[in-house]
């Protein structure tokens, strides 16, 4: 069954009515966000992403992403996605993280549902193959994780593969061997760098 974009658009806002408070800060945040007062709650969502609550982390990618009281802004969005990515329990928002990540590379900037918005000078095969290949080994990565995922993963890590010379996939392999979670993913533009300097 083929997921119609819009409903692909609005996976990561989700997180704003449906994810669970990690502590009384994400709840004060959701609560002045469903008031309508969008500028206290972005205060406290980018606060407390920032000390790395993952709740918020997904709230802000999806506020970016569609420009929900501020201007959309994909790269800013996949940076919270991307230290998203770093949570070591893993579940569904961490597995969409990957995905995301990976097309967000794959298509030169566009994200699942954004049809047509990459920019095929901007493709990135390697992130994305690595992306993509984190995705795949989920299970071994989170303690949460989506068999359906990974496998969707699995076929995403072997597609780009196909189009990397042997010599990179291996080079992306190891990085993806030696990546872990636990991590410190940096800020989001740092994240976005992976695995550019990945060292064990």
């Amino acid at each position: 069954m083929r997921i119609p974009h819009r409903l692909l658009l609005l996976l990561p806002l989700l997180a704003i009515v449906a994810a669970p408070p990690a502590n009384a800060g994400y709840d004060d945040a959701l609560r002045a966000w469903k008031a309508g007062d969008r500028a206290a709650a972005l205060a406290q969502f980018r606060e407390l992403a920032g000390r790395g609550d993952a709740g918020a982390q997904e709230a802000l990618a999806g506020i970016y992403l569609q420009g929900r009281g501020v201007e959309p802004d994909v790269r800013r969005a996949m940076g919270w996605l991307c230290r998203l990515a770093h949570h070591r329990e893993g579940g569904g928002s961490v597995v969409r993280a990957l995905w995301f990540l990976g097309t967000y590379f794959k298509s030169g900037g566009g994200f699942p549902g954004a049809e047509g918005r990459g920019d095929p000078s901007r493709e990135d095969p390697v992130r994305a193959y690595f992306w993509f290949g984190l995705q795949a080994r989920q299970k071994a990565l989170y303690q949460q994780a989506d068999g359906r995922s990974a496998l969707l993963g699995k076929l995403a890590y072997e597609a780009e593969g196909r189009v990397l010379f042997e010599r990179e996939r291996k080079r992306i392999d190891q990085d993806i061997a030696r990546w872990h979670p636990d991590r410190d993913a940096g800020s989001g533009e740092e994240c976005l760098q992976l695995p550019a300097g990945l060292r064990p």
